[in-house]
């Protein structure tokens, strides 16, 4: 997760969209674990699943607006 995370913020600093099979590759495990904690990330209220608008096949991963600040302030 903390991967994921990470990667994650740095898209966001350099405005880049992060998709589902994206993140599932930078976190390092294998594909269903990283679901089950992608998952576990929207649950826990630090990412969102949004569909993107350019391409409806596609899922993106975006940081909540709490979890940036979080990650800022570590």
């Amino acid at each position: 997760s903390w991967d994921m995370l990470l990667d994650l913020m740095l898209r966001s600093l350099e405005g880049r969209e992060v998709s589902v099979s994206s993140l599932c590759i930078a976190s390092r495990v294998p594909p269903t674990t990283a679901l089950r904690r992608i998952d576990d990330l929207v649950k826990a209220g630090w990412v969102l699943r949004v569909k993107d608008p350019n391409d409806g096949r596609r899922v993106l991963i975006e940081l909540t607006e709490a979890a940036t600040d979080r990650l800022r302030l570590y």
